[in-house]
C-alpha cells in the first residue's frame, strides 16, 4: 500500500517560511518630467509607495529604476517616512550629497551632459522593525543648485523631448 502526501503551500507555525515574499507594492511614475535645481533632496513625482509589514522582523527590499538626465553632479536618495535612510557617510563632498545613496558625476567639460538620459537602478534592503505603515520614496538633488549645468531632469532631458518613465517597488520578505 502506498500513500501520497501533497501540499499546496508549506508554512511554518509563524505563517510564512523565511525568505518568502509576503507582498509587493509598486508605483510607476508615469510619463511626467520634473526639473530639480536644488542641493536639498526633492521627492520625485509619483515615486513613493506605502507598505504595511505583516511582521516586525520582516525585511523590506526597495528597488527603483530612475530615468533622468543626471547632469554634472546629481544624487538619488531613499527616504522612509520622510527621513533619509543613508546617514552621512563622509565619502562625498557634493553639496547635499553626504547622505546620497547614489551620486552621478559628469565632467564639467562635457558640454552635452544634460542631453544624455540614463536609467539608474537603485536597490536597498531595510529592516524597519515595525508593523506600522512605511512610506518609501526616491528623492534627487543637484549638488551645485541654481545653474542650468546642475539641474537634474527626471524622466527627460533639458530639451524636454525624450520623455520616459521610472518606477519604485518594495517587497516585504519574511525574516
Amino acid at each position: 500500500m502506498s500513500s501520497i502526501l501533497q501540499f499546496d503551500v508549506w508554512q511554518t507555525t509563524g505563517g510564512a517560511n523565511v525568505g518568502t515574499v509576503l507582498q509587493v507594492v509598486t508605483q510607476h511614475s508615469g510619463f511626467v518630467d520634473q526639473s530639480i535645481a536644488s542641493s536639498t533632496p526633492v521627492q520625485l513625482t509619483n515615486m513613493a509607495v506605502t507598505i504595511t509589514p505583516r511582521f516586525a522582523d520582516s525585511k523590506i527590499f526597495i528597488q527603483a529604476m530612475v530615468t533622468a538626465s543626471w547632469s554634472y553632479v546629481s544624487s538619488a536618495h531613499i527616504f522612509r517616512n520622510g527621513v533619509n535612510l543613508i546617514s552621512a557617510h563622509g565619502g562625498n563632498n557634493q553639496t547635499g550629497g553626504a547622505n546620497a545613496f547614489i551620486t552621478q558625476y559628469n565632467s564639467a567639460q562635457e558640454s552635452d551632459r544634460e542631453n544624455q538620459v540614463y536609467t539608474v537602478p537603485i536597490m536597498y534592503l531595510d529592516v524597519p522593525g515595525t508593523t506600522a505603515p512605511q512610506t518609501y520614496a526616491i528623492h534627487a538633488n543637484s549638488g551645485w543648485a541654481g545653474s542650468v549645468q546642475s539641474t537634474f531632469h527626471f524622466n527627460n532631458r533639458i530639451s524636454k523631448d525624450m520623455l520616459s518613465s521610472s518606477f519604485i517597488s518594495v517587497w516585504e520578505i519574511k525574516s
